[in-house]
Protein backbone atom coordinates (compact mmCIF):
# COMPACT_ATOMS: atom_id res chain seq x y z
CA UNK A 1 0.00 0.00 0.00
CA UNK A 2 2.42 2.22 1.03
CA UNK A 3 4.52 1.75 -2.95
CA UNK A 4 1.12 3.04 -4.01
CA UNK A 5 0.66 5.93 -2.48
CA UNK A 6 4.54 6.87 -3.28
CA UNK A 7 3.69 5.75 -7.00
CA UNK A 8 0.47 8.05 -7.12
CA UNK A 9 3.00 10.98 -5.14
CA UNK A 10 5.57 11.07 -8.39
CA UNK A 11 3.09 10.43 -10.66
CA UNK A 12 1.83 13.97 -9.02
CA UNK A 13 5.05 15.25 -9.01
CA UNK A 14 6.02 14.41 -12.28
CA UNK A 15 2.91 15.89 -13.62
CA UNK A 16 2.86 19.21 -11.58
CA UNK A 17 6.30 19.38 -13.16
CA UNK A 18 5.53 18.80 -16.55
CA UNK A 19 2.47 21.33 -15.92
CA UNK A 20 5.33 24.12 -14.93
CA UNK A 21 7.50 23.43 -17.57
CA UNK A 22 4.87 24.20 -19.98
CA UNK A 23 3.46 26.99 -18.32
CA UNK A 24 7.71 28.23 -18.23
CA UNK A 25 7.39 27.88 -21.66
CA UNK A 26 4.30 29.63 -22.62
CA UNK A 27 5.36 32.25 -20.90
CA UNK A 28 8.54 32.34 -22.47
CA UNK A 29 6.80 32.18 -25.49
CA UNK A 30 4.76 34.92 -24.86
CA UNK A 31 7.22 37.23 -23.36
CA UNK A 32 9.46 36.93 -26.30
CA UNK A 33 9.13 38.03 -30.11
CA UNK A 34 7.79 35.08 -32.26
CA UNK A 35 9.23 36.48 -35.21
CA UNK A 36 12.41 37.37 -33.51
CA UNK A 37 15.89 36.47 -31.70
CA UNK A 38 18.44 38.87 -30.34
CA UNK A 39 21.89 37.60 -31.77
CA UNK A 40 24.71 39.47 -29.64
CA UNK A 41 26.68 39.70 -32.96
CA UNK A 42 24.14 40.39 -35.90
CA UNK A 43 21.68 42.07 -33.36
CA UNK A 44 18.02 40.82 -33.78
CA UNK A 45 17.33 38.17 -36.60
CA UNK A 46 14.52 36.47 -38.09
CA UNK A 47 13.90 33.27 -36.64
CA UNK A 48 12.08 31.90 -39.89
CA UNK A 49 13.83 32.54 -43.21
CA UNK A 50 12.39 35.26 -45.45
CA UNK A 51 11.32 34.62 -49.12
CA UNK A 52 13.67 36.68 -51.40
CA UNK A 53 12.38 35.66 -54.85
CA UNK A 54 10.35 33.38 -56.36
CA UNK A 55 9.04 32.07 -59.41
CA UNK A 56 6.40 28.73 -60.91
CA UNK A 57 7.07 26.72 -63.77
CA UNK A 58 4.67 24.12 -65.33
CA UNK A 59 6.38 21.31 -67.80
CA UNK A 60 3.92 19.86 -70.30
CA UNK A 61 4.10 16.36 -71.83
CA UNK A 62 5.03 15.29 -74.76
CA UNK A 63 3.30 17.26 -78.18
CA UNK A 64 3.80 14.35 -80.72
CA UNK A 65 0.55 15.63 -83.11
CA UNK A 66 -0.38 18.84 -84.80
CA UNK A 67 -3.08 20.37 -83.35
CA UNK A 68 -4.48 23.91 -82.74
CA UNK A 69 -6.92 23.56 -79.86
CA UNK A 70 -5.21 24.08 -76.80
CA UNK A 71 -7.85 26.02 -74.92
CA UNK A 72 -8.35 23.21 -72.42
CA UNK A 73 -4.77 23.79 -71.17
CA UNK A 74 -5.20 27.49 -70.32
CA UNK A 75 -6.13 26.72 -66.57
CA UNK A 76 -2.94 24.86 -65.95
CA UNK A 77 -0.17 27.18 -67.99
CA UNK A 78 -0.98 30.66 -68.17
CA UNK A 79 -0.56 31.38 -64.64
CA UNK A 80 3.03 30.15 -64.73
CA UNK A 81 6.01 32.22 -64.62
CA UNK A 82 7.87 29.74 -66.79
CA UNK A 83 6.08 26.70 -69.22
CA UNK A 84 8.34 24.04 -70.32
CA UNK A 85 6.92 21.38 -73.12
CA UNK A 86 8.77 18.40 -74.90
CA UNK A 87 8.31 18.43 -78.87
CA UNK A 88 8.14 15.39 -80.91
CA UNK A 89 7.10 16.94 -83.91
CA UNK A 90 7.49 20.01 -85.93
CA UNK A 91 4.31 21.80 -84.63
CA UNK A 92 2.88 25.34 -84.60
CA UNK A 93 5.30 26.76 -81.81
CA UNK A 94 3.26 30.06 -82.31
CA UNK A 95 0.09 27.59 -81.19
CA UNK A 96 1.74 26.21 -78.25
CA UNK A 97 3.32 30.21 -77.20
CA UNK A 98 0.07 31.52 -76.90
CA UNK A 99 -0.87 28.78 -74.96
CA UNK A 100 1.46 29.76 -72.22
CA UNK A 101 4.58 27.51 -73.11
CA UNK A 102 8.07 29.62 -73.33
CA UNK A 103 10.70 26.97 -73.59
CA UNK A 104 10.62 24.39 -76.12
CA UNK A 105 12.85 21.07 -75.41
CA UNK A 106 13.32 18.83 -78.18
CA UNK A 107 13.31 15.68 -75.81
CA UNK A 108 13.47 13.08 -78.84
CA UNK A 109 15.61 10.39 -80.44
CA UNK A 110 14.53 11.91 -84.02
CA UNK A 111 14.36 15.79 -83.07
CA UNK A 112 12.99 18.06 -85.74
CA UNK A 113 14.51 21.69 -85.67
CA UNK A 114 11.92 24.21 -85.99
CA UNK A 115 12.53 26.01 -89.25
CA UNK A 116 10.01 29.10 -88.48
CA UNK A 117 10.02 30.83 -84.48
CA UNK A 118 8.41 33.95 -85.54
CA UNK A 119 5.21 34.93 -83.20
CA UNK A 120 2.89 36.96 -83.66
CA UNK A 121 1.65 38.46 -80.48
CA UNK A 122 -0.33 41.60 -79.27
CA UNK A 123 2.08 43.81 -77.46
CA UNK A 124 -0.88 44.31 -75.16
CA UNK A 125 -1.60 40.72 -74.18
CA UNK A 126 0.04 39.25 -71.18
CA UNK A 127 1.66 36.48 -73.20
CA UNK A 128 3.40 39.16 -74.82
CA UNK A 129 4.93 40.35 -71.36
CA UNK A 130 6.53 36.68 -71.10
CA UNK A 131 10.18 35.69 -71.83
CA UNK A 132 10.87 35.48 -75.33
CA UNK A 133 10.24 31.74 -77.18
CA UNK A 134 13.27 29.10 -76.69
CA UNK A 135 14.26 25.73 -78.06
CA UNK A 136 16.76 23.82 -76.69
CA UNK A 137 18.49 20.22 -76.78
CA UNK A 138 18.89 21.05 -80.63
CA UNK A 139 21.89 23.39 -82.57
CA UNK A 140 23.91 24.29 -85.90
CA UNK A 141 26.60 21.92 -84.39
CA UNK A 142 26.44 19.30 -81.69
CA UNK A 143 28.42 21.26 -79.58
CA UNK A 144 25.93 24.26 -79.57
CA UNK A 145 22.48 21.09 -79.34
CA UNK A 146 24.07 20.55 -75.34
CA UNK A 147 24.06 24.64 -74.78
CA UNK A 148 20.88 25.10 -72.27
CA UNK A 149 17.92 27.81 -72.76
CA UNK A 150 19.39 30.57 -69.73
CA UNK A 151 17.00 32.74 -67.72
CA UNK A 152 16.90 34.98 -64.74
CA UNK A 153 12.91 35.09 -63.63
CA UNK A 154 12.42 37.38 -60.80
CA UNK A 155 16.06 37.24 -59.57
CA UNK A 156 16.52 33.51 -59.85
CA UNK A 157 18.77 32.20 -62.82
CA UNK A 158 17.73 29.01 -64.41
CA UNK A 159 19.08 26.66 -66.70
CA UNK A 160 16.92 24.02 -69.13
CA UNK A 161 18.69 21.58 -70.77
CA UNK A 162 17.24 18.48 -73.23
CA UNK A 163 18.58 15.54 -74.73
CA UNK A 164 17.56 12.21 -75.85
CA UNK A 165 18.90 8.94 -74.02
CA UNK A 166 20.98 7.91 -77.34
CA UNK A 167 23.91 9.19 -79.58
CA UNK A 168 23.78 12.91 -80.84
CA UNK A 169 22.05 12.66 -84.28
CA UNK A 170 22.15 15.10 -87.11
CA UNK A 171 19.31 16.81 -87.86
CA UNK A 172 17.62 18.80 -91.27
CA UNK A 173 19.66 21.88 -90.28
CA UNK A 174 21.84 21.20 -87.39
CA UNK A 175 22.05 18.02 -84.71
CA UNK A 176 20.35 16.76 -81.87
CA UNK A 177 21.51 16.66 -78.51
CA UNK A 178 22.63 13.35 -77.11
CA UNK A 179 22.82 11.49 -73.53
CA UNK A 180 25.49 8.86 -74.87
CA UNK A 181 28.09 8.74 -71.53
CA UNK A 182 26.52 11.74 -69.96
CA UNK A 183 29.70 12.74 -69.62
CA UNK A 184 29.16 15.84 -71.91
CA UNK A 185 25.94 16.83 -70.16
CA UNK A 186 27.33 17.07 -66.87
CA UNK A 187 30.01 18.93 -68.10
CA UNK A 188 27.84 21.43 -69.21
CA UNK A 189 25.55 21.57 -66.31
CA UNK A 190 28.69 21.79 -63.41
CA UNK A 191 29.77 24.80 -65.95
CA UNK A 192 26.83 26.59 -65.72
CA UNK A 193 26.61 25.74 -61.73
CA UNK A 194 30.17 27.33 -61.28
CA UNK A 195 28.90 30.26 -63.68
CA UNK A 196 26.36 31.19 -60.85
CA UNK A 197 23.15 29.59 -62.04
CA UNK A 198 20.53 28.58 -59.28
CA UNK A 199 18.17 25.94 -61.10
CA UNK A 200 18.63 23.37 -63.49
CA UNK A 201 15.88 21.47 -64.81
CA UNK A 202 16.84 18.73 -67.72
CA UNK A 203 14.44 17.17 -70.37
CA UNK A 204 15.61 13.81 -71.50
CA UNK A 205 13.88 11.23 -74.15
CA UNK A 206 14.59 7.76 -72.56
CA UNK A 207 16.24 5.88 -75.04
CA UNK A 208 14.41 2.64 -75.18
CA UNK A 209 11.16 0.72 -76.41
CA UNK A 210 9.44 0.10 -72.68
CA UNK A 211 6.21 2.25 -71.95
CA UNK A 212 7.54 2.54 -68.08
CA UNK A 213 10.68 3.25 -66.34
CA UNK A 214 13.34 0.71 -65.27
CA UNK A 215 15.57 0.60 -62.75
CA UNK A 216 18.08 1.69 -65.35
CA UNK A 217 16.31 5.22 -65.45
CA UNK A 218 16.53 5.16 -61.95
CA UNK A 219 20.03 4.96 -61.89
CA UNK A 220 20.72 7.69 -64.68
CA UNK A 221 18.14 9.96 -63.27
CA UNK A 222 19.94 9.69 -59.73
CA UNK A 223 23.15 10.30 -61.25
CA UNK A 224 21.94 13.24 -62.94
CA UNK A 225 20.60 14.34 -60.41
CA UNK A 226 23.91 14.12 -58.38
CA UNK A 227 25.24 15.75 -61.12
CA UNK A 228 23.91 19.34 -60.64
CA UNK A 229 20.24 18.98 -62.06
CA UNK A 230 17.33 20.09 -59.43
CA UNK A 231 14.46 18.81 -61.95
CA UNK A 232 14.47 16.07 -64.76
CA UNK A 233 11.39 15.31 -66.88
CA UNK A 234 11.31 12.14 -68.77
CA UNK A 235 9.85 11.65 -72.23
CA UNK A 236 8.90 8.67 -74.24
CA UNK A 237 7.17 6.77 -71.70
CA UNK A 238 3.76 6.94 -70.56
CA UNK A 239 2.99 8.13 -67.08
CA UNK A 240 5.75 7.81 -64.28
CA UNK A 241 6.29 8.36 -61.04
CA UNK A 242 7.28 11.48 -59.35
CA UNK A 243 10.22 10.77 -57.08
CA UNK A 244 11.64 13.32 -54.30
CA UNK A 245 15.31 12.47 -54.40
CA UNK A 246 17.99 13.84 -52.12
CA UNK A 247 21.20 14.35 -53.54
CA UNK A 248 24.74 13.67 -52.25
CA UNK A 249 25.39 17.34 -51.52
CA UNK A 250 21.59 17.40 -49.74
CA UNK A 251 19.75 19.07 -52.36
CA UNK A 252 16.21 18.01 -52.38
CA UNK A 253 15.54 17.02 -56.10
CA UNK A 254 12.60 15.66 -58.34
CA UNK A 255 12.49 12.97 -61.25
CA UNK A 256 9.40 12.52 -63.29
CA UNK A 257 9.95 9.66 -65.30
CA UNK A 258 7.65 10.17 -67.83
CA UNK A 259 5.06 13.10 -68.25
CA UNK A 260 3.18 11.10 -70.49
CA UNK A 261 1.52 13.10 -74.12
CA UNK A 262 0.01 16.64 -74.18
CA UNK A 263 -1.04 15.31 -77.98
CA UNK A 264 -1.66 12.16 -79.51
CA UNK A 265 -3.10 10.23 -82.62
CA UNK A 266 -2.27 6.97 -80.77
CA UNK A 267 -4.79 4.79 -79.21
CA UNK A 268 -8.00 6.60 -81.58
CA UNK A 269 -9.69 2.99 -80.68
CA UNK A 270 -9.56 3.20 -77.44
CA UNK A 271 -12.91 3.11 -76.29
CA UNK A 272 -14.10 3.96 -72.28
CA UNK A 273 -15.33 0.37 -70.73
CA UNK A 274 -14.99 -1.68 -73.34
CA UNK A 275 -11.10 -2.06 -73.46
CA UNK A 276 -8.53 -2.60 -70.82
CA UNK A 277 -7.53 0.58 -68.87
CA UNK A 278 -3.85 0.39 -70.21
CA UNK A 279 -5.19 0.68 -73.88
CA UNK A 280 -6.09 4.36 -72.98
CA UNK A 281 -2.90 5.30 -71.19
CA UNK A 282 -1.25 6.76 -74.67
CA UNK A 283 -4.05 9.37 -74.14
CA UNK A 284 -2.99 9.97 -70.64
CA UNK A 285 -0.31 13.29 -69.79
CA UNK A 286 0.14 15.25 -66.80
CA UNK A 287 1.01 18.98 -66.30
CA UNK A 288 4.19 19.27 -63.24
CA UNK A 289 3.55 22.05 -61.89
CA UNK A 290 6.62 23.25 -59.38
CA UNK A 291 7.69 26.44 -57.48
CA UNK A 292 11.44 27.91 -57.23
CA UNK A 293 12.01 29.60 -54.11
CA UNK A 294 15.07 32.32 -52.88
CA UNK A 295 15.21 31.97 -48.82
CA UNK A 296 17.09 34.22 -47.00
CA UNK A 297 18.32 33.25 -43.38
CA UNK A 298 20.38 36.31 -42.90
CA UNK A 299 24.07 36.61 -43.19
CA UNK A 300 24.08 36.79 -46.35
CA UNK A 301 23.21 33.34 -46.71
CA UNK A 302 20.75 32.51 -49.02
CA UNK A 303 19.18 29.12 -50.75
CA UNK A 304 17.58 28.31 -53.91
CA UNK A 305 14.93 25.40 -52.79
CA UNK A 306 12.05 23.28 -54.91
CA UNK A 307 8.24 23.92 -53.60
CA UNK A 308 4.83 23.01 -53.94
CA UNK A 309 5.16 20.05 -56.35
CA UNK A 310 2.06 19.25 -58.32
CA UNK A 311 0.40 17.16 -60.56
CA UNK A 312 -2.61 17.82 -62.73
CA UNK A 313 -3.56 15.26 -65.10
CA UNK A 314 -4.56 15.83 -68.85
CA UNK A 315 -6.11 14.01 -71.31
CA UNK A 316 -6.08 13.99 -75.15
CA UNK A 317 -9.90 14.02 -76.62
CA UNK A 318 -9.93 12.82 -79.90
CA UNK A 319 -13.00 13.04 -82.14
CA UNK A 320 -13.65 15.93 -84.98
CA UNK A 321 -10.14 17.34 -84.19
CA UNK A 322 -7.40 16.50 -81.30
CA UNK A 323 -7.49 18.32 -77.93
CA UNK A 324 -5.69 18.08 -74.19
CA UNK A 325 -7.60 19.36 -71.53
CA UNK A 326 -6.92 19.47 -67.73
CA UNK A 327 -9.04 16.58 -66.66
CA UNK A 328 -9.63 18.71 -63.16
CA UNK A 329 -10.96 21.92 -65.14
CA UNK A 330 -12.93 19.63 -67.51
CA UNK A 331 -14.50 18.14 -65.14
CA UNK A 332 -15.19 20.96 -63.31
CA UNK A 333 -16.72 22.76 -66.56
CA UNK A 334 -18.45 19.80 -67.50
CA UNK A 335 -20.59 19.41 -63.65
CA UNK A 336 -21.05 22.97 -64.12
CA UNK A 337 -23.25 22.54 -67.34
CA UNK A 338 -24.64 19.55 -66.24
CA UNK A 339 -26.98 22.06 -63.65
CA UNK A 340 -27.84 23.48 -66.16
CA UNK A 341 -29.28 21.33 -68.71
CA UNK A 342 -32.34 19.39 -68.42
CA UNK A 343 -32.27 17.00 -71.51
CA UNK A 344 -31.73 13.60 -70.72
CA UNK A 345 -29.54 12.57 -73.19
CA UNK A 346 -27.57 15.92 -72.79
CA UNK A 347 -27.04 14.65 -69.41
CA UNK A 348 -26.28 10.77 -70.35
CA UNK A 349 -23.44 12.13 -72.75
CA UNK A 350 -21.85 14.67 -69.71
CA UNK A 351 -22.18 12.02 -67.29
CA UNK A 352 -20.12 9.57 -69.46
CA UNK A 353 -17.97 12.19 -70.24
CA UNK A 354 -17.42 13.00 -66.46
CA UNK A 355 -17.24 9.49 -65.50
CA UNK A 356 -14.10 9.15 -68.48
CA UNK A 357 -12.03 12.08 -67.20
CA UNK A 358 -12.40 10.71 -63.92
CA UNK A 359 -11.13 7.36 -64.33
CA UNK A 360 -8.40 8.68 -66.55
CA UNK A 361 -7.29 10.74 -63.91
CA UNK A 362 -7.73 8.83 -61.23
CA UNK A 363 -5.20 6.17 -63.34
CA UNK A 364 -2.30 8.82 -63.85
CA UNK A 365 -2.87 9.94 -60.00
CA UNK A 366 -1.61 6.45 -59.58
CA UNK A 367 0.58 6.68 -61.50
CA UNK A 368 2.52 9.26 -60.44
CA UNK A 369 1.97 9.24 -57.19
CA UNK A 370 -1.04 10.40 -54.95
CA UNK A 371 1.25 12.98 -53.06
CA UNK A 372 1.07 15.51 -55.56
CA UNK A 373 -2.16 15.71 -56.91
CA UNK A 374 -4.16 18.77 -57.29
CA UNK A 375 -7.52 18.47 -55.60
CA UNK A 376 -10.67 18.31 -57.56
CA UNK A 377 -13.17 21.57 -56.14
CA UNK A 378 -15.90 19.62 -53.55
CA UNK A 379 -18.53 21.88 -55.48
CA UNK A 380 -17.33 19.63 -58.53
CA UNK A 381 -19.46 17.01 -58.37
Amino acid sequence: MEGVVWLIVVMGLSLLASGLLWVMLGCSQRSASPVSETDAGEGTVSVVPTVAAQFSVVVGGAVTTETQHWDGLSTGISSADLGIVGLQEEVDIGALRAAGFDVFAMASNNPVLPTDLSIDSDPSSSQAARSPVSIVGVGVDCSSAFDPVLRDINGISVAIFSVSGGESNDVEGGCGAGLEDGSALLQRIQQTRRDGVEIVIAALHWNDDRWSHGPSDVQLAHRLLDGGVDVLVGYGHHVGPVEVYETTDGRLTIAAYGLGALTTHEADHYRFGLHLPQVGDARDGMLLGFSVVKKDYGGQHQQVQLAHVMVDPTWVSQGDHIAPVVSRSEVVALAQRLQNTEALDDRMQLKQRIELLLFRRDRVAKAAGMDFLVPLQPSAL
